[in-house]
């Protein structure tokens, strides 16, 4: 059973046609800020948890989110007082934005000069945490800066209007190098740039109607890239991880949000979005990705028009969430609906528990403004214990429990579809992220056996990259597995290093460590938490690389030069060899323990979020004698009330976590470098073993009875070839051997049927499976070693 988590309900809000989102939502809407303070448009960043906006005097402020409970500090939004003098934002027609380069940010908006004047200023983050204002060199005249994106991987720049009336042009720039600056060869209303690539976007009027048009950030040359009768208003960019790549986002006809998509060199609508609401128009979209999969973040209105701005809401308004796929329609209403209110400029905030959006609500006859915060929901809707882990793909037992299981469907059965070409041997697990790439170290067989890392795109099998492990990083051990956030950065570790790479493979971080970790795991508070190979532990932050703790904990044992024992599998040379495993609820973790006679055992460690002390609570030699060989990881049940690991003897363990006693032992008859499966139920697939005997390692589920484990079924017909995945209902897949034939199928089970379902490999030649990735959607990927990186599988058509 799993862990029941108590929730505060805060009232009922509306959902329509959910796909991954939780079928019951319920609303979560609060006041934020002080109401006593006129506080609005402000402008929040995730990277670094703090919100700018300006007040009515001209005053730019800086307050800190808390990350853990999204709340702004302190209430009037008044923490930090960067600068004075801003242009009015009614005059203006915006505040101040953020601007990101690879690993900063800045802050730009409009001053004014002399009262009269308007220029660009810029306030940066000193080393001390304080902050550094600026006018930008040769920057009179020119105003309302848009910056660039979190997700932009060069210097920070920003697009703005240039000039001081008649003749105004769009203009953008480093904002260090005041000779970048490029001008568009037509255009006036100012632009924003397309996320992920080298051109902005902005909206003319093309004879009577409103269309976009991009603008080449090199030459400055502007091209239409839409038509038709239908206006577009204020476009957004973004990333969309379901495709990697950019798309924009317009209001259409002031009525509707449509989403843009470049297939093969060509703007095409992706989706039209119609919030299903009585209101008639749409302000503000604000797109955003959450899980890998992309969403926007909207106002319904019955009016549009306040003053200067023709867009803004006007009365009584909503704000929704909803998704691009139009295959998979998803609305909700996230503010409070037993309140009527004039709500405007949403503004999405990644918090630890996941994405929320922070709303101005103003009240026109009394003339106030006060900041709200609704939840998404989205952050309960990853199927994990843990939602770092979530999102639309698996890992190989890279859940925080080890387990393998995923809240997926597996369908009935699966159709060979895709071969992904790679000569290697890969030497880890393989991860996928949520941008639809999958991550794989390896050695490439065809440049002998050089050390490599590669990214391919798991729809197509196309390599994105593969990097000379040893160039990227120096002193490289593949044998590291890496780790995914939500985000789709990633963490891999190196022999003396921790390192966080993006989704294209730029390192963004490289902090030392004595030695290197097979797998690091999350803490409950998001933190990188792990065990190396010669015996440390650290705790470290995942933005920046700062070790928080790093200690030996064994500081009485000598260790080899070099880690090749976790390569080798010499594991006595080696203590932590092994992915650990994480309760977030206890904040243990569990890892099995290497001894230097060969022997093997669990341990418990305690982690202090508070402190980031690690110390130990148990180890299950206190209670039985150590296990012959190095046992596999840890796998935790889904009440968090059992360990499981596979020893060098062929026994199945289960130990108590509380204290580290056994609760039964069970032999299997074979021994496994793989550690088992764990079902959403507790139903266990023990780890394969390479020996081919169905009389001794035959394919089968066990069941944990608690004082003793039982097989639920086992079939000699086929053997086990990779390590397998459980999905939704207890369905675990797998691919195994016909004895028969020889052959490699894929397997679909349960524990009451058994087999359900034998798929043919087909084509693709092999030289080993080493495990199953399954997604959202019922695809699988089976990883392999030899000339294909993987074989992909699709789920079969139903009769």
């Amino acid at each position: 059973m799993k862990r029941l988590i108590q929730m505060i309900l805060v009232g009922a809000g509306f959902t329509a046609n959910i796909h991954t989102a939780s079928a019951v939502f319920v609303v979560d809407d609060q006041v934020v800020s002080d109401p006593a303070t006129f506080l609005g448009d402000p402008e929040f960043d995730s990277r670094t948890n703090q919100m700018v906006w300006q007040d009515a005097l001209g005053d730019l402020w800086v307050a800190d989110i808390d990350p853990a409970t999204g709340d702004i500090s302190p209430l009037d939004g008044k923490g930090t007082l960067v600068d004075s003098g801003l242009a009015s934002i009614v005059g203006v027609g915006n505040g101040p934005e953020w601007t990101y380069g690879v690993q900063d940010a800045h802050i730009a908006y409009t001053r004014l000069i002399n009262g009269t004047t308007r220029a660009i200023g810029i306030a940066s983050m000193d080393g001390a945490g304080g902050w550094t204002t600026r006018i930008l060199n040769d920057g009179f005249n020119r105003w309302r800066p848009e910056g660039t994106s979190p997700s932009n991987t060069s210097a920070a720049r920003i697009a703005y209007i240039k000039g001081s009336g008649a003749g105004n042009q769009i203009a953008w720039r480093n904002i260090v190098d005041s000779t970048s600056e490029t001008v568009a060869t037509s255009g006036v209303d100012g632009a924003r740039f397309v996320a992920g690539s080298s051109f902005l976007v902005s909206t003319a009027k093309v004879a009577t109607v409103s269309q976009l048009q991009i603008i080449h950030e090199v030459t400055g040359q502007v091209t239409q890239i839409t038509f038709g009768a239908n206006h577009k208003y204020n476009p957004a960019t973004f990333i969309a991880p379901e495709f990697n790549e950019p798309m924009i986002t317009t209001m259409q006809n002031k009525t509707a949000v449509a989403v843009w998509r470049n297939v093969a060199g060509v703007w095409e609508k992706h989706h039209t979005i119609n919030l299903p609401t009585s209101k008639g128009y749409v302000s503000s979209p604000e797109p955003f990705t959450y899980g890998g999969k992309s969403y926007v973040a909207v106002v319904a209105a019955d009016a549009l028009g306040v003053g200067n701005f023709p867009f803004q809401p006007a009365g009584d308004t909503e704000i929704w969430i909803a998704g691009i796929d139009p295959g998979q329609p998803f609305y909700r209403r996230i503010d409070d609906p037993s309140t009527n209110a004039q709500r405007s400029e949403p503004e999405v905030y990644e918090a630890d528990f996941g994405p929320v959006v922070f709303y101005t609500e103003t009240d026109p006859v009394a003339g106030t403004a006060i900041v709200r915060r609704a939840d998404t929901g989205l952050g309960d809707t990853t199927g994990y214990d843990m939602p770092l882990y979530g999102g639309p793909w698996s890992v190989m037992h890279r859940d925080n429990r080890n387990s393998g299981s995923t809240p997926y469907e597996i369908p009935d059965a699966y159709v060979g579809h895709n071969l992904a070409f790679l000569k290697n041997v890969q030497i880890n697990r393989p991860t996928m992220g949520p941008k639809g790439n999958i991550y794989i170290p390896y050695y490439d067989t065809n440049a002998g056996y050089a050390r490599k890392f590669a990214s391919l795109e798991a729809a197509t099998g196309a390599v994105n990259y593969s990097h000379d492990s040893t160039v990227l990083l120096p002193d490289v051990t593949v044998a590291a597995g890496n780790l995914i956030d939500r985000n789709g950065d990633y963490y891999v570790s190196t022999e003396g290093a921790m390192n966080k790479l993006d989704s294209d493979g730029n390192l963004i971080w490289s902090t030392p460590i004595e030695g290197f970790t097979r797998s690091p795991q999350f803490t409950s508070t998001d933190k990188l938490i792990f065990l190396t190979w010669n015996g440390w532990v650290y705790v470290m932050e995942p933005s920046d690389g700062t070790i928080l703790m790093g200690r030996t904990m064994t500081g009485w044992r000598n260790y080899p030069a070099t880690a090749s024992c976790a390569i080798s599998g010499i594991n006595e040379e080696c203590a932590y060899v092994r992915a650990p495993a994480y309760d977030p609820a206890t904040d243990k973790i569990f890892a099995t323990f290497s001894r230097t006679d060969g022997l093997g055992a669990l341990q418990a460690y305690q982690y202090d979020p508070l402190t980031h002390a690690v110390d130990r609570k148990w180890r299950s030699t206190q209670h039985v004698a150590p296990w012959n060989g190095s046992a596999t990881a840890p796998v935790l049940s889904p009440d968090y009330s059992r360990a499981y690991v596979q020893d060098g003897d062929g026994f199945l363990h289960a130990l108590n976590t509380i204290n580290g006693t056994t609760a039964w032992s069970m032999q299997l008859g074979y021994v496994s470098s793989e550690p088992p499966v764990v079902s959403e139920s507790g139903y266990i697939m023990p780890g394969g073993s390479i020996n081919e005997d169905p009389a001794i390692s035959p394919i089968g589920l066990i069941e944990d009875l608690g004082t003793s484990g039982a097989w639920v079924f086992q079939d000699v017909r086929y053997v086990q070839e990779s390590s397998a995945a459980a999905g939704k209902n207890d369905r675990f897949v797998v691919v195994g051997r016909d004895t028969a034939t020889n052959g490699l199928v894929v397997l679909v089970m349960d524990p009451l049927n058994g087999i359900t379902s034998v798929t043919d490999w087909g084509l693709g030649i092999v030289t080993s499976v080493e495990g199953v990735l399954i997604t959202d959607n019922g695809g699988l990927y089976a990883h392999t070693r030899g000339n294909l990186a993987y074989k992909e599988f699709v789920p079969a058509a139903t009769p």
